[in-house]
């Protein structure tokens, strides 16, 4: 665009004014309208060519701004006058006349404001920056004034009642208009007539959107494409309303009085014209292109070929992209004016704007469904077919669109797809009432939406087509790649984040009804933002936008967790058995199992480290995780891990060898723990308390002793114990893996499933045992050093702090305690001591010595871990007792041999400086937290100090299985009477029992399997096999399904899950797998060069 050819289209307006209005209206427009329209068309080449307008172009427009604000006055009056002449009866049968004048007029505007919104800064900046040039700032007046936006809202209008007549309409209409029209002599031209003004009308309708757009741009503070992100941080901030870094943010997006001033102009001038409402109208009532024969009638002649038809199609499809552009820009543009500012009704209250969201909507689902491809498929891809029609569209909303949709390229209906998913949820967040009128509708859409969505970006919709074909990303261009998480991800978590907050926030009834369809919307859109994360690559490249993204679905997962587990009556438990069956199928199908794997791997690859002492995104993820899993883990597996069935084949879920995609998420967390430890023990060796930072280097361990009692401890472990939740959820016996292995839902004997899942159990329980002594003694050791920070307030933090971890470290103790019979029966006898629970008791107990009465769970709000606790030492030490060759092992931890009992207490030393277990201590402690567990207890180490055959036989008498209820005790009287008989009168100082030989090594009980290695496990030896359960795995991979780099501080997470690691063998050994040569180098300089020689022996 320059200055010459505004002052050229100026001239051909002046003209037309002289010419117009006609004597007749049947007289032929000539000479005239020829001009104005060849004018227009070449102001509209350099935009078209060049619609960005790069730097070397942008002088050129620039100057030709102060003929722009010269010409626009005149193009706004000569449009009112021709669109108020069209209306008259006079001008009824050639209609189609002023209509090609309006649509020149309106083509010239519409370039008009985007020269205007193209002289705003490039960049995120604020838009009331200078644009160099005065004449810029008075051609953005005059394009927001209500003359111009009322001229262009009145074309629209006007094209749209020529356009569809049989649309539903308000009153105020003339009634001869929409019939007059197509009233000729013949059919021949009635069917030019009818065609040359929808022709003409599709120009108009385009060029009023695109005006919109451009106008709502140069009005905003910001770029418009940036409400959607700054919608979603909103929406998921859960932060207090008092932070003040809310108020920082708002300062940074602050609004100069002059940019309101703007805003609300622009937004009383769209109140009184109702533009936004016409071009809604126009998207939703737009008819089908008509054409016969194989030929297309644009424009008055007859065209052959399909390029105009297809031109006319671009039309409606950007009249549609530019419409959904103007939602957000209008919620920008609200959010600038303020509401107090602009009275009036809201921009976004117009029943045409939800009527066209869902219509919207509707079509998305249908391509998600995969909808056929018409003509485009038919004729391979390269063009239209000619002399046939592509499919017959129905009448009603969205018809002509979903017709427009067919033939062009599915690439570019996800474009608008993505559009939609933008403008609808920044709408929704601002007007609910623009939601499904229940929320149980709203949950329903919701889910069938996100289905979709996921669909669609896993190339299963319409087409066949991904994300990346879809937009053409370059991945290996850092901007393009920055940009994905903002327009690909935030839509969709926002979608999600709205359904679950308002079922959440919706009474019980209504809660109860719509929690499946929220359950599974929030499943479809972890896997659709899982399946664009697999595009962010290795995290070389810092995608900044990608903060957003993180805090969105960490307050996903958050929300989705506490609308599963707060209510008793309205969350999981409150549906029907039948239900949830159903609820496990559409989540199955969704894939929330590998979903979390993939996005909590996505987090800790390109999640930006924390700030100060800030819980990271991905740590919180992961314990929302742990909350889902703790009820649905269990039916998923059971769903993903059925046997397939006779004749090959996958069960419900995929085929058995899928297993370790759907334990990947286990196997994850087992990694991260695994790497944490590896820091928390390196840095106590080193005597650094700081607590390690993202990507650190691993180093020797540390052992047991690692973190050097530093009152800090327990803060470097919470990274730990926050990953812990996830394994933790999988151990638990009645809905953790131990569950798949016995009772109902067993596997069967020999199955690959039934292997896998025992090989979960394995890491699973090996890494959570080496976790929780570290745990207890970091928080026994919590109370023993005071606060560096010095006040009343601080020591009520500090001790609000210890109590925290108490009762954090003695859940996670109940926990590994309560898997320990799964493990028992299903492990061999040499890795269950491998996990050495003897330790773990050796740290309970000091802790409870060291435990004073304020710090106890409270028995009115912790009964519960109360009686865990007790239950949890009774039940580990029976199963074991219970065990042949586990015996010695428990009856050296309830009566060790005479010489090696306990120092006191976890620094104290015992045989060799280790510390013991002091089981009578740890009898007394528990009394008071459960009698009859105490009780049983003290029967079992009586037992333990007259044989081995007698503790076994009390073990027998103890039940094995483990009651979810706490007001119901494991233990009934009637046991511990029968334990009483069976050990008689034995007791502490009953001295030798019977001459036996049991305490000997490699005599007596021991020798029968435990040997002396059993002894040193049991005593808590720190030497034996530090890291064991992690390098486990590892170590079978020659027949091991789950798949884990060697290097416990491994900190390769790129891919969905852990199993699409190329894994390469160590050739010394040929036992151990690395991920790569770093990893390999790495812990052979801490480890694996001491051990390697052994395993090749071995």
């Amino acid at each position: 665009m320059t200055a010459r050819g505004v002052q050229q289209a100026e001239r051909a307006i002046e003209e037309f004014i002289r010419f117009w209005p006609l004597a007749d209206p049947q007289q032929p427009l000539g000479a005239p309208l020829n001009a104005l329209n060849n004018a227009v068309h070449a102001l509209g080449d350099p935009i078209h060519s060049n619609p960005a307008f790069s730097e070397a172009a942008r002088p050129a427009l620039v100057a030709a701004l102060p003929a722009l604000v010269r010409a626009l006055p005149k193009t706004i009056a000569l449009l009112s006058t021709v669109c108020s002449a069209a209306r008259e009866p006079a001008w009824a049968a050639a209609v189609r006349k002023p209509l090609y004048v309006v649509a020149c007029l309106a083509q010239l505007v519409s370039f008009a404001a985007t020269s205007c919104a193209a002289c705003l800064p490039s960049d995120d900046s604020p838009h009331n920056a200078p644009a160099g040039s005065a004449a810029h700032a008075q051609l953005r007046q005059l394009l927001i004034d209500g003359p111009s936006v009322g001229a262009m809202a009145g074309a629209a209008r006007l094209a749209l009642d020529v356009s569809a007549p049989a649309r539903p309409r308000g009153g105020g209409l003339p009634a001869q208009l929409p019939s007059a029209i197509w009233v000729s002599s013949s059919s021949r031209q009635r069917g030019v007539a009818a065609e040359a003004c929808a022709a003409a009308a599709w120009k108009v309708l385009s060029a009023a959107a695109v005006f919109a757009w451009e106008v709502v741009q140069a009005a905003c503070s910001l770029p418009p494409h940036m409400c959607s992100l700054r919608d979603a941080i909103g929406t998921i901030d859960v932060t207090d309303e008092t932070d003040e870094t809310a108020e920082t943010d708002d300062t940074e997006l602050s609004v100069t009085p002059e940019q309101r001033a703007l805003a609300v102009r622009l937004v009383r001038s769209l109140q009184s014209s109702q533009l936004l409402p016409a071009l809604c109208d126009a998207v939703l009532w737009a008819p089908r292109p008509a054409y016969a024969e194989g030929r297309s009638i644009a424009g008055g002649a007859v065209a052959r070929g399909p390029e105009d038809f297809m031109q006319r199609l671009g039309l409606l499809y950007a009249t549609t992209e530019y419409t959904l552009r103007c939602v957000y820009g209008v919620c920008q543009l609200a959010q600038d004016a303020g509401e107090a500012a602009a009275p009036g009704p809201s921009l976004l209250a117009a029943p045409e704007l939800r009527r066209m969201l869902l219509s919207l909507l509707e079509i998305l689902v249908e391509h998600g469904e995969g909808g056929t491809q018409g003509g485009w498929a038919a004729n391979g891809g390269g063009g239209l077919n000619r002399g046939a029609p592509i499919a017959t569209a129905a009448a009603g909303e969205c018809a002509g669109l979903r017709y427009v949709l067919q033939p062009l390229n599915p690439g570019d209906s996800y474009v608008l797809h993505n559009e939609l998913l933008r403008a609808s949820s920044a709408a929704w967040r601002r007007r609910p009432d623009l939601r499904p009128a229940t929320v149980r509708c709203h949950a329903r859409l919701a889910a069938r939406l996100l289905r979709a969505a996921c669909r669609l970006h896993r190339g299963q919709g319409w087409g066949g087509v991904v994300l990346a074909e879809c937009l053409g990303i370059d991945f290996d261009s850092s901007s393009d790649v920055d940009m994905l998480p903002v327009f690909g991800m935030i839509p969709l978590l926002t979608h999600a984040e709205l359904v679950v907050v308002a079922a959440a926030e919706a009474p019980a009834a209504e809660r109860l009804a719509a929690l499946p369809d929220a359950l599974e919307a929030a499943a479809w859109c972890l896997a659709a933002v899982a399946q664009q994360g697999s595009y962010l690559g290795t995290g070389d490249v810092e995608l900044e936008s990608f903060e957003y993204c993180q805090e969105a679905i960490a307050s996903l997962l958050q929300r989705t967790a506490a609308l599963l587990m707060d209510d008793f009556v309205t969350g999981w438990a409150g549906l029907t058995p039948e239900l949830q069956a159903q609820v496990i199928q559409r989540l199955s199908a969704a894939g929330l199992l590998r979903s979390l794997d993939a996005l909590l791997r996505l987090l800790v690859t390109h999640a930006p480290p924390p700030e100060g002492d800030e819980l990271p995104c991905y740590a919180r993820a992961a314990v929302s995780q742990a909350c889902l899993l703790r009820p649905l883990l269990l039916p998923l597996l059971c769903t993903a891990l059925a046997p397939p069935p006779a004749g090959g084949g996958g069960g419900s879920g995929g085929p058995v060898w899928e297993a370790p995609r759907e334990l990947g998420v286990l196997v994850t967390a087992a990694k991260l723990v695994t790497r944490e430890l590896w820091r928390f023990e390196l840095e106590g060796s080193r005597g650094d308390s700081s607590r390690g930072g993202r990507g650190s280097g691993g180093g020797p361990a540390g052992g047991d002793r690692g973190g050097g009692g530093r009152v800090d401890d327990a803060d470097r472990l919470i990274l730990a114990v926050c990953y812990d939740q996830l394994l933790s959820a999988g151990l638990l016996p009645n809905t953790g893996l131990p569950a798949l292995l016995h009772g109902r839902h067993a596997l069967p004997q020999g199955s690959r499933a039934r292997e896998a899942v025992v090989e979960a159990l394995r890491l699973c329980a090996g890494v959570s045992f080496r976790l929780q002594p570290l745990y207890l003694r970091a928080a026994a050791r919590m109370g023993r050093y005071p606060s560096r920070a010095r006040g009343r307030a601080s020591d009520t933090a500090a001790a609000t702090a210890r109590r925290i971890h108490i009762s954090s470290s003695l859940q996670g103790l109940c926990t590994c305690l309560h898997a320990l019979p799964a493990c028992v029966v299903d492990l061999s006898p040499a890795r269950v001591l491998v996990l050495r629970p003897g330790l773990l008791l050796t740290e309970l107990e000091a802790l409870l010595q060291r435990l004073a009465p304020a710090d106890e769970p409270d028995p009115r709000t912790q009964g519960a871990l109360r009686s865990m606790v007790p239950s949890g030492v009774r039940l580990a030490l029976a199963c074991m007792a219970a065990h042949p060759q586990l015996t010695g092992a428990a009856r050296a931890l309830l009566a060790p041999p005479e010489g090696e009992a306990s120092a006191g207490g976890v620094e104290g030393g015992g045989a060799g400086g280790a510390p013991r277990l002091d089981a009578a201590v740890l009898v007394v402690r528990l009394r008071g937290w459960a009698e009859l567990e105490a009780e049983a207890l003290e029967c079992l180490r009586r037992a333990a100090l007259r044989s081995a055959e007698c503790l076994r036989a009390a073990a027998a008498l103890l039940p094995s299985s483990y009651n979810d209820d706490p007001d119901i005790p494991l233990v009934m009287p009637g046991h511990v009477y029968a334990m009483r008989a069976a050990v008689g009168g034995a007791g502490p100082d009953d001295g030798s029992p019977g001459g036996d030989t049991q305490h000997q090594p490699g005599g007596g009980v021991l020798a029968e399997g435990a040997g002396t290695a059993s002894a040193a496990v049991a005593g808590g030896d720190a030497g034996a096999d530090a890291d064991a359960g992690v390098s486990a795995p590892g170590r079978e991979r020659g027949r091991a399904i789950l798949r884990l780099c060697g290097n416990p501080c491994c900190a390769d997470y790129t891919g969905a899950c852990e199993a699409e690691l190329r894994l390469q063998q160590c050739s010394g050994c040929r036992a151990v797998w690395y991920c790569g040569a770093a990893c390999q180098k790495q812990h052979w300089r801490a480890a694996h060069k001491r051990e390697c020689g052994q395993l090749a022996g071995g």
